[in-house]
């Protein structure tokens, strides 16, 4: 009897742990430490991703996507930040961004127009004329800073 107790105890506080480690949809993600907006700085802190993982950066600037012929919405999409809207200005590197509609820190295509949406970390709809604050960290896993938080400005 004892013995089958706490197998009941040690499978629940199992359960009760797998249950709180699960990520959420709305994952809460903090702002970073403010580095300045240039690719030299961007390269600073992606070249070293072993010293630097687990740590929140924020850049400012504008972010611009354009989809290939097919996208994979279960894979990060590759995001562009330069320092002026549209594409313009200096290139200050990229950012892996999920894909989802009316989704917190998201990026969405539509298929009917191909206009582009960014959802900012409240999940309202952001285009490549908003200049935002966008935390990141990096993973010696990923190729580019992940775990996107956006920010309107």
């Amino acid at each position: 009897m004892k013995r089958i107790s706490r197998i009941i105890l040690v499978s629940f506080a199992i359960a009760t742990l797998t249950l709180m480690s699960c990520g959420s949809k709305d994952q809460v993600l903090e702002k970073g430490t403010a580095i300045e907006s240039t690719k030299a700085a961007v390269d600073a802190i992606t070249s070293d991703k072993k010293a630097n993982e687990g740590k929140r950066f924020t850049i400012e600037g504008y972010l611009n996507y354009t989809p290939l012929h097919r996208v994979y919405t279960n894979r990060y999409q590759t995001v562009h930040v330069n320092s002026e809207p549209n594409k313009k200005g200096e290139w200050i590197g990229d950012i892996s961004m999920k894909w989802g509609e009316n989704e917190k820190n998201k990026v969405f295509v539509t298929e009917t127009t191909g206009e582009t949406f960014f959802y900012d970390n409240e999940g309202k709809s952001l285009t490549n004329n908003d200049k935002v604050s966008i935390s990141f960290s990096v993973s010696e896993d990923e190729t580019y800073p992940i775990d996107i938080r956006i920010d309107k400005l």
